[in-house]
């Protein structure tokens, strides 16, 4: 499932979706509850498995996945109200619940994983939003590469600040204007950072990645219908 798809461009989607399809079925995702986006291609896909496993009483499905990808978010959605606590921050889900879709169909809400990764460096968990902004002892550690992977653009646009000379710059920059002083009137960049790296974790700062292009599989069924809700969401994004 590829949740929060209303933050990336439709085409980065789309070849996700081939991407991802050749593994396992793939599903775009918007994890809202008065304007939900691939909710009844989900249901249809669980109603599957109660058909392929009539001989089971009932059918336990788990969400798992990374902390603060929106897995209570989709539960809510499927049951159209608030059944698991949800916030735009990791860690908010500590223990396991299991909240019935239908008479055999159980939902389970797990708490996030951090799946091992030999290429994934400290940095690459932070910004994944594996850990708490608040919880960082060096938050200013971790902007450099996040201004990086930012367009500049967007980055002025957000936070009003036309130029800087480094990271360091942009936060003094940014603490100043919001009034993020230490004893003496020096900016505290700490809390300036914690700032950044939490809008960063909600989704304000727009940034994402492409499947990588040689392994992309040049097409998959004109008729899937989940492309074609990536087509035309519109269509689909009447609430029944």
């Amino acid at each position: 499932m590829l949740n929060k798809v209303d933050l990336i461009p439709t085409s980065a989607t789309r070849k996700w979706t081939v991407y991802l399809s050749k593994i396992a079925p793939t599903i775009g995702f918007t994890a809202k509850i008065d304007k939900p986006f691939g909710k009844f291609s989900l249901i249809k896909l669980l109603r599957q498995f109660d058909l392929f496993h009539k001989d089971k009483k009932c059918i336990s499905v788990g969400m798992v996945g990374y902390p603060n990808v929106g897995k209570s978010s989709v539960i809510n959605c499927l049951k159209s109200k608030v059944v698991c606590k949800s916030a735009p921050v990791p860690g908010e889900t500590k223990i396991w619940q299991y909240v019935s879709l239908t008479k055999s169909i159980y939902m389970i809400d797990c708490p996030g994983i951090v799946y091992e990764n030999s290429k994934q460096d400290e940095t690459d968990i932070v910004l994944k939003g594996v850990v708490r902004a608040e919880r960082l002892v060096d938050p200013e550690f971790y902007i450099a590469e996040l201004m990086n992977r930012a367009e500049p653009e967007q980055l002025i646009t957000i936070y009003d600040i036309p130029k800087w000379k480094d990271h360091i710059d942009f936060l003094e920059q940014h603490a100043r204007k919001n009034g993020k002083l230490l004893k003496g009137g020096d900016p505290d960049i700490k809390t300036a950072a914690k700032m950044i790296i939490y809008d960063w974790t909600r989704g304000k700062i727009p940034y994402y990645n492409l499947p990588p292009a040689d392994e992309c599989l040049p097409d998959i069924d004109s008729d899937d219908e989940n492309l074609k809700m990536l087509e035309n969401p519109k269509k689909y994004l009447k609430v029944k």
